[in-house]
């Protein structure tokens, strides 16, 4: 019969060694398949991940991409505007020269976004613009020749106190220089 150590089946429970082995084998194999299973699963949701975290940088990039754009382009924008405001007001100011008795005036009147036509100054509108504030405020025109603005007869010689050269009595009780200049200008 068999003897010790040549693998006999004597039923001393020597045989059922290699059935636990393969039964610890086979739950080791199960296990690791399940951590394969696992990792292919969490390699998955980091690849997905990844791509929307990709997705989300480029969404990113893109949006301050286009708000730099939107802010230059509004820069550039805000700055013509400027510029045409400079140049109506430079226009209005030298074409104001004919009819204003200071041209530094125009502009503080009239509306320059008005009188530029796609980043230019458009001239008709300022000769327009300006024709009609002379009309509404005659006082900022210039004075016509021959009228000088004090009261002496258009200009000629005689330079006095405004009242056209005409003589007065002695001032009468509570009047004054100032009196009189005033009483000067409007007889004019």
């Amino acid at each position: 019969m068999g003897t010790e150590g040549d693998g006999g089946g004597n039923g001393s429970g020597k045989g059922s060694e290699p059935d636990d082995k393969d039964k610890e084998i086979a739950r080791l194999t199960r296990e690791a398949a399940a951590y394969r299973t696992k990792l292919r699963e969490a390699e998955s949701r980091a690849e997905d991940a990844e791509g929307k975290l990709t997705k989300a940088a480029e969404d990113a990039k893109k949006a301050s991409d286009d708000a730099r754009a939107a802010g230059m382009a509004e820069g550039k924008k805000e700055s013509e505007k400027e510029h045409a405001a400079a140049l109506a007001s430079a226009e209005v100011r030298a074409r104001a020269a004919r009819h204003l008795a200071d041209p530094e005036d125009a502009p503080k009147f009239l509306d320059l976004d008005a009188l530029v036509d796609n980043g230019k100054v458009n001239g008709e509108k300022v000769d327009k613009a300006l024709a009609e504030l002379v009309e509404k405020k005659p006082y900022l025109a210039v004075k016509a020749a021959g009228q000088s603005g004090s009261g002496d007869g258009g200009g000629q010689s005689n330079r006095g106190n405004g009242d056209g050269g005409a003589r007065h009595s002695a001032p009468q009780s509570g009047d004054s220089k100032m009196d009189s200049l005033i009483r000067g200008q409007i007889k004019r």
